[in-house]
């Protein structure tokens, strides 16, 4: 069975068509669903951040109150032991009594706080938020779902009312800090490489750049021009065929006019 499947980079020679978007999917959809992938990443990364800091601080609460309700039970057994004398069991009868009421307060403390039910509800939803960046990757590649647009809003809506807990205000504003570090950054090493390079080079790696796995376009690209009308895209191409056949044409025969005579060369020979 062919594995060509795998493969990121496959010979034209193998297809018999190019593909083509529908022609309701405009570089508008495509800019958008590229807008929006971008904030279903963060809103997935924020959640998982905060899923995971609510379930440290639901275990910094009940690991505590599982061993102090354990040592509660050790000391309860010693109280009423015939082993430990009557002062020692005085001893641990309080110390049963104290060890219980922080027990108790613990537990009050982490059903007001509702630690695990915000883990569980962050959770839920950056799982549900990891799906729908599938579906969009999907979306955006092999676009088949014309009121594709609709049915994203109903789903982010209906992922959003599932999570009635705000993420922490300091994990919002680490992933904002970190991720415009990271493009600037990025723009940065961008500058340097365009400034090492000609004018063609620059162009020739702004469309490569475009074509990422991830299918997230530079929307300030002023060469972008995927999406204009399927004539005009056939116009240019039949364009750039004529010229290149005609710049072929002239590599073999070129005419010099000389003291109003006309020489012919072909392949660098007089004729």
């Amino acid at each position: 069975m062919s594995d060509i499947s795998i493969k990121s980079q496959v010979s034209d020679s193998l297809f018999l068509s190019v593909y083509e978007y529908p022609h309701w999917f405009n570089k508008k959809k495509y800019i958008f669903y590229n807008k929006t992938l971008q904030r279903l990443i963060r809103l997935s990364a924020i959640n998982t951040k905060a899923s995971q800091y609510y379930e440290k601080m639901n275990f910094n609460i009940f690991g505590p109150s599982i061993t102090i309700t354990a040592l509660s039970g050790i000391a309860s057994f010693l109280s009423t032991s015939q082993y430990v004398n009557e002062n020692a069991q005085n001893a641990f009868g309080i110390g049963v009594g104290i060890v219980a009421s922080i027990s108790s307060v613990l537990q009050a403390l982490a059903g007001a706080c509702q630690y695990s039910a915000k883990k569980e509800a962050h959770r839920t939803v950056a799982e549900q938020y990891n799906n729908l960046i599938i579906t969009v990757k999907f979306e955006i590649e092999m676009p088949d779902e014309e009121d594709f647009t609709d049915k994203l809003e109903t789903q982010i809506l209906d992922i959003q009312s599932k999570c009635n807990y705000f993420v922490p205000q300091f994990i919002v504003e680490e992933y904002d800090t970190k991720h415009a570090l990271n493009k600037k950054s990025n723009n940065s090493n961008n500058s340097n490489r365009s400034n090492s390079s000609n004018n063609s080079n620059s162009s020739n790696n702004s469309i490569l750049s475009n074509m990422s796995e991830n299918v997230v376009i530079n929307i300030d690209d002023k060469n972008y021009n995927t999406f204009n009308d399927n004539r005009v895209n056939k116009s240019l191409t039949r364009d750039t065929v004529d010229n290149s056949s005609q710049n072929s044409i002239n590599s073999d025969k070129t005419e010099e006019y000389i003291d109003g005579n006309t020489t012919t060369i072909i392949n660098g020979s007089d004729v």
